[in-house]
């Protein structure tokens, strides 16, 4: 039970944070008592003085945890109250808020709201800073993605290609490497909106040999490289080489990632697609039924509380 923890507390640790490090660890190992840790991390942080970081840090880590869970209105929720806290905070937690920001705008790109991704890191964009190199790259890669979704083609690529390049040269470490496979796995999807599909596929072969290297960590980029990966090679007709793709995200997707999110709702039409190429229907009917129900499920919990305009906070 995650209620032995408090017999860990010392007095150089405060008890928000033991409960957010135990939170945090139980997000990575998909235990179902991390909602409870975060709720307890959230209920200490609220004892701790105004000026500390507290809150902000259990809200921006809890709406992350919501985030990978596909609940994206109560992640924003909660991102934006972290951002207001961060925002006001600066420079001492610039760090910290650049992060943030990136989530938040990750966020929006997961349900198509381009322009407010766009509207939100575009200051941002232009900002070079050695002491946050890495972050400010993670930042830049989400704006290159928003561009290249609305066909800014000459703008995103070299965006990204220097994106990767800078995440390649930073040091090696969890958020490194899952940020180095997925913009790897953007620019490869750059390439193929772009016709260049040997590039693509060579791009995306690189992406899938980091992101491999992580696994289980990271499962939702695995995945999400793995569907766009299968629709390139679809494009070259290697069909039989585009169901192993599939299926194995779905594999993925099954085991690691929620059941609700989104993301698996896409992967289930794009393989029934397939399928249906192939004269599979019945398959595919199974796979656009489970699409189906995820998606009414998420438009009812979500979209009514999806209307914060990124503006109103800045």
């Amino acid at each position: 039970m995650i209620y032995l923890l408090l017999s860990y507390l010392t007095l150089n640790e405060p008890a928000w944070l033991v409960w957010l490090d135990r939170a945090e660890a139980l997000r990575r190992s998909g235990d179902p008592q991390v909602e409870a840790a975060y709720a307890e991390a959230l209920r200490a942080a609220r004892a701790e003085p105004a000026e500390s970081p507290a809150v902000a840090f259990v809200m921006h880590n809890t709406g992350f945890f919501l985030q990978r869970s596909g609940r994206s209105a109560e992640a924003e929720r909660l991102y934006l109250a972290a951002h207001r806290w961060f925002a006001a905070h600066q420079p001492e937690y610039r760090s910290s808020l650049i992060r943030q920001v990136t989530n938040l705008a990750a966020l929006y790109a997961e349900s198509g709201r381009w322009y407010k991704v766009s509207d939100l890191l575009q200051p941002w964009a232009q900002v070079r800073d050695a002491t946050y190199a890495g972050d400010l790259a993670r930042l830049r890669g989400v704006y290159a993605t928003a561009l290249a979704e609305q066909r800014k083609f000459a703008v995103a690529e070299p965006m990204l290609v220097e994106v990767v390049s800078t995440l390649t040269q930073e040091a090696p470490s969890e958020i490194q490497q899952e940020s180095l496979g997925l913009n790897l796995g953007n620019l490869a999807s750059l390439y193929h909106a772009t016709h260049r599909l040997p590039e693509a596929l060579t791009a995306f072969q690189e992406a899938l040999k980091v992101l491999d290297a992580l696994a289980p960590r990271g499962a939702l980029t695995l995945a999400a490289t793995l569907c766009d990966a299968a629709g390139a090679l679809e494009a070259t007709q290697r069909v039989d080489d585009a169901i192993i793709y599939y299926q194995r995200a779905l594999d993925i997707a099954d085991a690691r990632i929620d059941h609700g999110h989104p993301f698996i709702a896409n992967l289930c039409l794009r393989y029934a697609k397939l399928l249906r190429k192939l004269h599979r229907r019945e398959e595919a009917r199974e796979e656009e039924r489970r699409a189906q129900a995820i998606l009414d499920r998420y438009d009812k919990e979500n979209l009514p509380g999806a209307t914060v305009d990124v503006r109103s906070f800045r």
